[in-house]
């Protein structure tokens, strides 16, 4: 039966570690532990099962495929640490962990699962009307209660080209109109999630010491998939026999039972929790136009460029509708510097305002503030940073400068980002050239915290010199005097990079011959060349989430920039 098809795949990936390490008394490393040593092992192994069936049948202009299958997957991992120190004999090192008069010895495990069915099937007459209608069931081992979830999705296409209205119009090569609406889950969250998971606690009883079990996450049996709903409508083009091809998208996609990591009240015992809270709804579009050149001396030139423009917006925050205030864990002292709201959009940087700098203006003759100029307390000088008054208990300006004036300062969305690629050869020679771009997203500068503040100790940046202390003209701020997310840490991402440059010679065949090569090929390649960008910072493309959520970005934080890399290499093919 040629129409029917079996597979079935099985793969596995293993991951061994194992690290030993001893510190002599008399070294740097151990002098103060009286000598130290340790051993850890880590065990992970990864599994999965695919299995489908696939027919595909055709009777006079009706194609038909149906696939179906199911697939398992399972994660194992097992980790185990042992740590002694304060050695008297030092002979076996770590080899003899029990001579350490003080130990530590800590281990863990866990296994994840996931399995899946599938079902879909695609039709398809005279190649001109297209259909395709899936669904999958998928389980998980993260969930307690709700470990399945099922999805659904289907497409419509028209080959318009394939009409008889269009096969003689030689300008238009392609065109296809493309529909679709789906659904996707989402469960990407710690192993202990939904579970109330347990740590070493020392704890006193009846006058004794002794080593316990706390809890130490907070147990949500209700967790379960996070789904999102995509309608996607889109049309390809192609003109001049498809050497001009446009492809163009519009979609809005609707994700539901967001999995979160938010605040929880205080009478749980804990600070945080994972809950499915809300609702989010993305919106855009994604365009790619390709052209591609052949002249009749055998020069060619592929161009294309790729543009994608997205918007989000939080419909609904679940159980209280309340801002959930995400801290992002770089520094002790700033906190909450994004904010999730009804109305609001992923990546809302939250903070002050800042209208300038206090100058002697605002002052009396006794060096006091005057009664209409805004204060937050903090004995403010001439040069020290004036935030806006924007409100109060009331809903309205109230002359001091708290928590009422916090307001979104700023996004870490771009308005559109993409690429702009290149290629040109001739005679053997090849040129390419690949430029990625995005226009319009905030980076929050939180390495300025450290080195704009001009309020401690440490490297400053240059800026204090003509600062308003230094130059009564000047409106540069002398420090900061609160350590609070505000526009000062706010600036513009947006650049335009020189991402690969890349220049390569094709050997001529009657040279490769010589050494019975089918073609041998010598390029030099640079990437990250140039970086093009008002930001201040190393790089406006690298993020430094040292917390709070995974989806957070556009926070630097003493990030490391990207390298610059050059290869020079040979291609040999036989």
């Amino acid at each position: 039966m040629d129409w029917l098809e079996f597979r079935s795949t099985f793969g596995a990936d293993f991951y061994n570690l194992k690290g030993k390490q001893f510190y002599s008394k008399n070294s740097p490393g151990g002098a103060l532990d009286n000598g130290r040593a340790w051993q850890t092992a880590r065990n992970e192994l990864s599994l999965i099962s695919e299995n489908y069936f696939t027919l595909n049948k055709s009777f006079d202009a009706h194609k038909v495929n149906l696939v179906t299958g199911w697939s398992v997957q399972k994660n194992t991992s097992e980790y185990a640490s042992a740590y002694a120190y304060d050695f008297e004999n030092e002979l076996l090192g770590y080899n003899s962990l029990g001579l350490g008069a003080q130990f530590q010895v800590s281990s863990n495990a866990y296994e994840r699962f996931l399995a899946s069915y599938l079902a879909r099937a695609n039709y398809s007459y005279d190649d001109r009307y297209l259909l395709t209608v899936s669904y999958r069931r998928d389980a998980s081992s993260i969930f307690l209660e709700n470990k399945w979830g099922s999805f659904y999705s289907g497409a419509l296409a028209w080959n318009a080209k394939n009409e008889a209205f269009l096969e003689s119009v030689d300008l238009i090569s392609n065109l296809k109109f493309r529909t679709s609406w789906g659904q996707t889950g989402n469960q990407n969250i710690p192993i202990q999630g939904a579970l109330l998971d347990g740590e070493i606690s020392d704890y006193t009883f009846d006058g004794q010491y002794y080593t316990g079990v706390s809890a130490s996450t907070l147990e949500n049996k209700n967790l379960n998939w996070e789904t999102s709903q995509q309608l996607n409508a889109g049309i390809d083009l192609g003109f001049f026999g498809n050497k001009l091809n446009i492809v163009a998208d519009y979609y809005v996609t609707n994700t539901k039972d967001l999995l979160l990591y938010t605040p929880v009240s205080i009478s749980t015992g804990f600070e945080f929790g994972w809950f499915n809270v809300g609702e989010l709804k993305n919106s855009g579009y994604e365009l790619a136009i390709n052209y591609g050149l052949t002249t009749d001396i055998g020069f060619k030139w592929n161009t294309s460029l790729n543009i994608t423009s997205s918007k989000n917006e939080i419909l609904a925050l679940g159980r209280d509708g309340e801002p959930i205030y995400i801290d992002v864990n770089f520094d002790t002292k700033v906190k909450d510097e994004v904010i999730l709201q009804v109305g609001g959009s992923i990546n809302d940087y939250f903070g002050y305002k800042v209208e300038g700098i206090y100058t002697a203006a605002d002052y009396d003759v006794n060096g006091d503030l005057l009664p209409a100029v805004p204060s937050e307390g903090a004995g403010e000088l001439p040069g020290d940073v004036k935030y806006k008054d924007i409100s109060g208990p009331d809903g309205t300006p109230d002359g001091f400068i708290d928590a009422y004036d916090r307001t979104v300062i700023g996004n870490a969305l771009p308005d559109f980002y993409g690429s702009f690629s290149n290629n040109f050869s001739f005679k053997g020679v090849e040129l390419d050239v690949v430029f990625n771009f995005s226009y319009g997203n905030d980076i929050f500068n939180a390495t300025k915290t450290r080195i704009s503040a001009f309020t401690a100790a440490g490297n400053q940046t240059t800026e204090w010199l003509d600062s308003y202390v230094n130059n009564p003209s000047s409106t540069q701020y002398s420090r900061m005097t609160s350590s609070v997310p505000s526009e000062l840490l706010i600036e513009d991402g947006s650049f335009l990079r020189l991402q690969t440059l890349r220049l390569g010679y094709n050997l001529p065949t009657s040279l490769t011959s010589k050494i019975k090569a089918q073609s041998v090929k010598v390029y030099l390649a640079a990437n990250n060349l140039a970086l093009f960008t008002k930001y201040s910072g190393y790089d406006p493309e690298v993020t430094s989430n040292q917390g709070g959520a995974s989806f957070i970005q556009g926070f630097d934080y003493g990030a490391f920039p990207r390298a610059k890399t050059f290869l020079l290499g040979l291609n040999i093919q036989f």
